[in-house]
């Protein structure tokens, strides 16, 4: 088991402007034949972006593409703190309306750069060091019955200060040395729980 404290960082949402990937965009879409996961990939590598809300943060997050954006300051933060396992690149920015209006708002959503995840952790586990039943097909963990566990590890860790797990695709897990530089700049929309203590609810 992995006695190094990992988070979960995640959009804080509240009233902040929420980013969408328009799924018109191209893709493909593979069907587990075991478990029936769906998952989407894009082909383009540079993602199209959307934003709906007034107001501006210095992170976002699209679940449908798995697309995890970052202010300018936010970005130059994480470099200056040397901070492992992303590369980031530009993006398609088409338009940022109004969420109640649908009017186009004079926002330019091109500032944002994608963090492209490249930090690799192993399974999900128990504390205990036993992992949390998956797919033997796709890796995807089985959400069922994981209400009555509570808190979580990582069975492998590369070691990178962000990455993903094998069997929970999207879910951005950072160390305390993320955690320190978001914090301790008062970075917007943004919210961290440790995988420790974290429960399915």
């Amino acid at each position: 088991m992995n006695n190094t404290v990992f988070y979960l960082m995640s959009e804080k949402l509240s009233n902040y402007a929420m980013l969408s990937c328009p799924g018109s965009q191209p893709h493909n879409t593979d069907v587990c034949p075991v478990c029936g996961g769906i998952y989407t990939s894009r082909i383009n590598p540079i993602i199209q972006t959307c934003f709906e809300g007034k107001k501006e943060a210095d992170y976002f997050y699209d679940s449908l593409f798995i697309t995890h954006l970052v202010s300018p300051q936010l970005l130059n933060a994480l470099q200056e703190a040397g901070i492992t396992g992303y590369y980031d690149q530009k993006t398609d920015f088409i338009e940022w309306t109004d969420r109640i209006t649908g009017k186009k708002l004079d926002i330019d959503g091109s500032k944002y750069r994608e963090i492209v995840i490249t930090g690799r952790g192993g399974y999900l586990t128990d504390l205990e060091g036993n992992r949390i039943p998956y797919c033997e097909k796709c890796g995807k963990i089985e959400y069922f019955g994981l209400y009555s566990y509570k808190g979580f590890s990582t069975d492998d860790w590369d070691g990178s200060d962000m990455f993903f797990l094998k069997n929970w695709p999207g879910v951005l897990l950072v160390t305390t040395k993320v955690k320190k530089v978001i914090t301790k700049n008062k970075f917007k929309n943004i919210r961290f729980e440790p995988l420790k203590e974290f429960q399915f609810t």
